[in-house]
């Protein structure tokens, strides 16, 4: 019986490394596989041999709709997607959709104080995840959709259904049986529930046809990714440059209908499940830390005072981003990433065969007490750019190189908007049955197994966090708060 199945993919990767060390031959299902938590290895492969390692093997989808994504994409194509999508998330275009996360953080601290009245635990996860469906909702597709209160909402509703594909038995056996993803393709059958899937494109087709006809524009990433083509891509230069990509654009060439929806859709998915957890496990560490809950409002106080949290306030923060940085550590979004061999190579003595998968099982680097003293505390200093011992590459919460996950730089700013606002207004505190140390699932997604419950003790009056000049129509701004 597979060891994986059994007792996890945490638990599996954590006993593989301690037994066996930084390279490890594995089988994945039937197909073998290198399990790689060598640090040098993992920049060789990611970083300087990309060219070689550019593709994640059976890395798309099940499905017409969602193999159009850049996640599912190979080579050429990939490059292209990626051109075309890496500018939408420069530091210039995040800070036009901060009014819109701010609007949508004006939804969480309402319903923050609303639960948490007169003491009551709040389920964390359940209250993020509501925020962070609001945030993709908002910024991703042009929505107001506030599922705090609209629960019920279309939106919402069709969202959660399409976020249950990470338990679709179709993915599972994709997983035990790679030869039945190519089954599942040839007969466009999909992970995602398809009146879902339905619902997200007659909602991108329909602003798209409006967006055109109207001659309206948002300053969201549904309107970024119908723009980005029709101008030469801006690579700033504070992009992370293993990001940069060495080839000619695809000038010309942007995404279809098709694309856009499957691009929407993939950052949707991935989106909700990265800040959920993210958020969920920050909020946590800090409440049973209460020392570092009290450092970090500290630096909130003197840096921002009452003032709304913005793309520039929030990155300027050091400790914040310690904060997070050691949340990320502890608890990556996933426990692996990946990438394929096109050829034959070999990188530190070891041949990695052509077709070949190296997997990197990130919970384990992140946990190995070889990178990281004393590995299952927090300890957010550790991450003080003067002080910091572990080596680079050992911290890769996103991936690494040209394929690292497009998307983070918002996820990032989604997360510590929300923790700034969060400590400004609430004292967060564990409950008389928080898990100080939380069970996590057995899946390749970091999630609590159990609910976690705080308590969130407001301190200040409730600031207001106005959404203007959203839309934009023949050059003139119009408010639509």
């Amino acid at each position: 019986m597979d060891l994986q199945a059994c007792a996890g993919i945490i638990e599996t990767d954590l006993k593989l490394v301690a037994e066996f060390g930084r390279l490890v031959g594995i089988f994945h299902a039937r197909e073998p596989v290198l399990l790689i938590s060598d640090p040098d290895m993992i920049k060789q492969i990611c970083v300087k041999e990309f060219s070689n390692f550019t593709n994640r093997k059976n890395n798309g989808w099940p499905g017409r709709v969602l193999s159009h994504a850049v996640s599912a994409l190979e080579d050429d194509h990939w490059k292209h997607a990626r051109s075309v999508l890496s500018p939408t998330f420069s530091s210039g275009k995040m800070r036009n959709i901060v009014p819109l996360i701010q609007h949508c953080l004006d939804h969480l601290l309402e319903a923050v104080k609303k639960q948490g009245e007169n003491g009551k635990s709040i389920e964390v996860r359940k209250i993020v995840e509501c925020f962070t469906m609001d945030t993709i909702a908002m910024t991703q597709f042009g929505m107001d959709v506030d599922p705090h209160n609209n629960p019920e909402a279309g939106f919402v509703k069709n969202a959660k259904t399409a976020m249950s594909y990470v338990t679709s038995p179709i993915l599972m056996l994709c997983a035990l049986f790679p030869f039945m993803y190519y089954f599942f393709r040839l007969f466009n059958i999909s992970p995602m529930n398809n009146g879902s899937q339905a619902f997200f494109y007659m909602a991108v087709s329909s602003a798209i046809k409006e967006r055109t006809k109207e001659n309206k524009k948002r300053t969201d990433l549904l309107q970024l990714m119908l723009d980005a083509h029709k101008e030469n891509p801006v690579w700033e230069d504070d992009l992370d440059p293993d990001s940069k990509l060495e080839y000619n654009v695809f000038k010309g060439k942007g995404f279809t209908e098709e694309e856009i929806l499957a691009n929407s859709l993939v950052f949707m998915l991935a989106g909700y499940d990265t800040t959920s957890s993210l958020l969920t496990f920050a909020c946590h560490s800090l409440a049973v830390h209460p020392a570092c809950q009290s450092r970090l409002r500290e630096e909130i106080s003197s840096n921002l005072g009452q003032a709304k949290p913005t793309y520039d306030n929030v990155f300027g923060l050091k400790y914040l981003d310690c904060v997070v940085n050691e949340t990320l550590r502890m608890y990556p979004p996933a426990a692996r990433f990946s990438r394929m061999a096109t050829e034959a190579i070999t990188i530190k003595g070891v041949t990695i065969p052509a077709g070949m998968s190296v997997h990197f099982p990130l919970y384990a680097i992140h946990h190995d007490p070889e990178f990281w003293t004393d590995p299952e505390t927090f300890n957010p200093d550790r991450f003080d750019r003067e002080t910091r011992t572990w080596p680079a590459y050992a911290f890769v919460p996103f991936g690494a190189g040209p394929r690292n996950c497009v998307g983070m730089r918002l996820a990032l700013l989604e997360a510590k908007m929300a923790l700034v606002a969060l400590i400004q207004h609430f004292n967060i505190e564990a409950a008389p049955d928080t898990e100080v140390k939380p069970k996590l699932e057995k899946g390749g997604f970091i999630r609590p197994l159990n609910p976690l419950y705080l308590k969130f003790v407001a301190h200040l009056p409730h600031i207001t966090y106005d959404l203007q000049l959203l839309w934009y129509h023949d050059g003139e701004a119009e408010n639509i708060s």
